[in-house]
């Protein structure tokens, strides 16, 4: 069930409704606090509706990356998965036994 929980982002409180615990949901304002402030930071001039934008895609290109490495591994963990049955398959005859 959702639960209401209350956070501040940039000054602004917000009651976000999630089935996550509120540290989990405090971990992720924390987290896009931070994303926003490095764009405060790091461009100086923008404004905030600027820089939370700016964050949202930095957050997002995050996720796509992530999301792409993932794919990877999980490839070449197939792979792998493949070499090793062939390689068994090569140690056995048809019927089960050991091949000599």
């Amino acid at each position: 069930m959702k639960k209401p929980t209350t956070v501040s982002i940039l000054n602004q409180k917000l009651t976000v409704r999630s089935d996550a615990d509120d540290r989990h949901v405090n971990e992720v304002a924390a987290y896009v606090t931070q994303k926003v402030q490095e764009v405060i930071t790091r461009t100086k001039s923008a404004s905030t509706l600027t820089a939370s934008l700016l964050a949202c895609l930095n957050i997002a290109d995050e996720l796509f990356q992530f999301k792409e490495g993932r794919k990877t591994s999980k490839l070449k963990v197939a792979d792998k998965v493949r070499d090793l049955i062939g390689l068994i398959n090569s140690h056995f005859d048809g019927s089960g036994s050991p091949a000599l």
